[in-house]
């Protein structure tokens, strides 16, 4: 899956894959709700964006993920926190 992640529809638990984070913890969180991905590509990056299902794109319910295409380099939008818009991705400040 892009970006090393894995949306684990029975647990409905998002899980990113230690192989793409040098092998540190995994971390799963849990949501009694299923999820909902999106993935989306501009620029020489490739966005992910995971939250509850039902959540609004425009709404700030979301983690967003950047790959870079040409280093695989990984960023989280604000941290990793599910407070950001999908439909800011391309605006949003990575780290």
């Amino acid at each position: 899956m892009a970006l090393g992640t894995l949306l684990d529809n029975q647990k409905n638990s998002f899980v990113e894959s230690p192989a793409r984070q040098g092998g540190a913890a995994v971390e799963v969180v849990s949501v009694n709700q299923p999820l909902i991905v999106r993935s989306a590509s501009s620029g020489g990056y490739v966005y992910t964006g995971i939250a509850v299902s039902g959540s609004s794109e425009s709404s700030p319910l979301w983690r967003v993920l950047r790959e870079t295409t040409v280093s695989g380099a990984l960023n989280y939008a604000d941290l990793g926190s599910y407070t950001n818009i999908w439909d800011n991705r391309l605006s949003l400040t990575y780290s």
